[in-house]
């Protein structure tokens, strides 16, 4: 694929999808993480620029992302609160996700500077061997989204297309 993705649009997610889950046959590491292991985590972006705003109808997005043993069961963008039960919801803004695909901030970053923010946080602490794995197995979602060709929006109609990243 040669052709830059529109970030977090349809298209995006569906190569998203298929980048995941081959990830599973070439990636032995994420393959023994995630077999038996579920997660069911929304991503709330606010902030969106024009361009998703107009494609959405809406001035945010949810990320919808449910693994089961492994399997991506679903991996969508929603304008409301996904209907089924969530481990974790974690929200920002476009510009902060944006920078976290770019490699410019750290998750780990986001979270102490109050950028990125994760409920119910005392999950974190009830769970810490779920919680543990759950950002694993996130960072290497990430990771692997960062291979797809993406055309990244600044929160004005100009666009900014990035190369893909390299591992």
């Amino acid at each position: 694929m040669s052709e830059k993705l529109l970030f977090l649009s349809p298209e995006w997610v569906r190569e998203a999808v298929r980048v995941v889950q081959g990830a599973r046959t070439k990636d032995e590491e994420f393959n023994r993480l995630t077999s038996g292991y579920s997660l069911n985590l929304a991503y709330v972006i606010t902030d969106i620029p024009p361009k998703l705003r107009e494609l959405y109808s809406s001035e945010k997005i949810t990320l919808f992302i449910q693994l089961d043993k492994g399997v991506v069961k679903n991996f969508k963008i929603l304008t409301e609160p996904p209907a089924e039960k969530i481990d974790f919801t974690i929200s920002s803004s476009y510009s902060v996700i944006k920078e976290i695909f770019l490699e410019k901030l750290s998750e780990t970053a986001a979270f102490l500077n109050r950028q990125l923010k994760v409920e119910p946080l005392s999950m974190v602490y009830r769970r810490p061997r779920f919680a543990s794995k759950s950002m694993i197995v996130a960072n290497m979602i990430l990771r692997f989204c960062r291979q797809i060709p993406t055309d990244y929006m600044l929160n004005t109609d100009l666009n900014e297309t990035c190369p893909p990243q390299k591992d």
